[in-house]
């Protein structure tokens, strides 16, 4: 039937009885389709029907559906797809009950309670009109496919499974008001992906409406530790808005850029410490816009845990940042702030910016640049694995594809101690190919003492615990 063109609500009861007191329909088909103008709001299709009618009157009769394939599309987005369900209805005073309920599909399983009110005009001498139905699905959710919701968000790349429980609610009315939806859940992901990005195994207290989806709590947990909380909005309108807030826990950066689909993340590590971050955009197409204070808690280098156990306290550096998140790239458009030895010690505490772009692509890699006019030289003793003090002007580039990344950049100091030795005026270039794991020093210019000078055109440093020169 097309209910949108329905001459208004239907009588309830009906005037007439049914002409039978038992009903059987096998192998049957029913179709029902919503709609406005030419947009389809709900379709649903059922075929291999097996149907099992006992009426007794309209106030007592039961039902007994068994589907071979449901499927079912809100808004063009396919729901159910060749979906088994096992359904059984009791008359109740204000509608039917559910005995059991069962879903059962390559996408989604799951076991509940159905509930159908009858939405009813107030009792007159001319009877009772039905205005709608109400209809309320409780479910446990054994496993359902995030390409559902991938389908409906239009996303590519969504997969994955979750488990938990949902609450939907759907009103089809029978006079001019528009079909209405919500559905409530908690559930947790299970190695899932929307749009390509990682959610590990996050745990959700969610809300759908038609406006969009709310997340009143979200938690992303990786190897049984949480990563990153939060909670958010992702609006299913034409805008397709993302408004989140969230805090990291500690992630390693290689952790968070695996979520970025970029493995082995090997440019420098970190934990993100936590903070208050505000992340807002757009799904299509994707882009977000992400700020707040960022810090980066122990912050160092692959190369530098060969080097020995020696001052082992890795900087923490806090940027208040404005970060661009596209499908391909992360984009550090300011990131201005400072270093020092760690969360509980401001030693060497230094002014640092950064900037750059982190692409999700391993062939094109990154191009992120360091800079810091007063950088203090305690700080790069876990570096060097050498005691050092002084005043330093740097700035470094890193760059390449994942596999390939340089480290380079230019060094100058008026005055600079390491291990006891004065030097003034230090200028020189380095670099270093990390899978080389050999430092480059060029056109290192110094002085030494009262008058001495050193030049040193070109030497070589190997990254290993013996630090072997050439």
């Amino acid at each position: 039937p097309d209910l949108g063109k329905t001459t208004g609500p239907p009588e309830w009861p009906p005037n007439q009885t049914l002409p039978f007191y038992h009903l059987a329909i096998n192998n049957g088909q029913v179709s029902l389709r919503l709609g406005e103008a030419e947009k389809e709001l709900l379709s649903l299709v059922v075929t291999g029907l097996d149907l099992d009618v006992a009426f007794r009157s309209w106030a007592q009769f039961q039902v007994a559906m068994t589907a071979r394939k449901t499927n079912l599309s809100i808004q063009g987005s396919n729901i159910l797809s060749d979906a088994k369900i096992e359904l059984r209805l009791n008359k109740t005073a204000d509608g039917l009950r559910s005995e059991a309920f069962q879903i059962d599909s390559h996408e989604i399983t799951s076991s509940g309670q159905l509930l159908v009110g009858f939405e009813l005009t107030p009792p007159s001498p001319e009877g009772q009109l039905l205005k709608g139905l109400n209809l309320r699905l409780s479910q446990q959710i054994d496993t359902a496919s995030f390409a559902i919701l991938g389908r409906y968000l239009n996303a590519k790349n969504t997969d994955g499974y979750a488990t938990g429980k949902v609450d939907l609610q759907l009103q089809i009315p029978f006079d001019q008001r528009m079909v209405a939806w919500d559905l409530d859940g908690e559930g947790q992901a299970h190695a899932a992906r929307i749009d390509g990005f990682k959610l590990f195994d996050s745990k959700a207290e969610f809300s759908i409406r038609n406006e969009g989806m709310s997340f009143d709590k979200i938690t992303v947990i990786k190897d049984g530790k949480d990563q990153i909380k939060g909670r958010g909005f992702l609006s299913f309108q034409q805008d397709s808005k993302i408004l989140f807030e969230i805090q990291p826990l500690d992630i390693a950066m290689k952790d968070l850029m695996s979520m970025l689909q970029v493995e082995d993340f090997s440019a420098f590590e970190a934990k993100l410490a936590p903070t208050q971050l505000e992340l807002t955009g757009q799904m299509q197409p994707f882009h977000l816009e992400i700020g707040g204070n960022l810090v980066f808690d122990q912050l160092t280098f692959p190369f530098v845990k060969r080097l020995g156990p020696e001052y082992p306290q890795a900087p923490r550096c806090e940027l208040k940042t404005g970060l661009r998140v596209t499908e391909k790239v992360l984009t550090i458009e300011k990131g201005e702030g400072f270093c020092q030895a760690s969360e509980t010690s401001a030693a060497g505490h230094s002014p640092l910016n950064i900037g750059g772009k982190i692409y999700f692509s391993n062939a094109e890699g990154l191009s992120l640049n360091f800079a810091s006019k007063e950088l203090n030289g305690s700080l790069l003793e876990h570096f060097l694995k050498l005691p050092t003090s002084g005043q330093i002007e740097i700035g470094t580039k890193i760059a390449g594809p994942y596999d390939k990344l340089v480290v380079s950049g230019e060094v100058k100091s008026p005055n600079l101690n390491i291990t006891g030795f004065d030097v003034k005026n230090l200028r020189t270039n380095f670099v270093l190919p990390i899978a080389k794991n050999e430092l480059e020093i060029k056109g290192l210019t110094a002085q030494i003492g009262p008058s001495g000078s050193l030049l040193i055109d070109d030497f070589t440093l190997g990254l290993a615990a013996d630090l072997p020169v050439s």
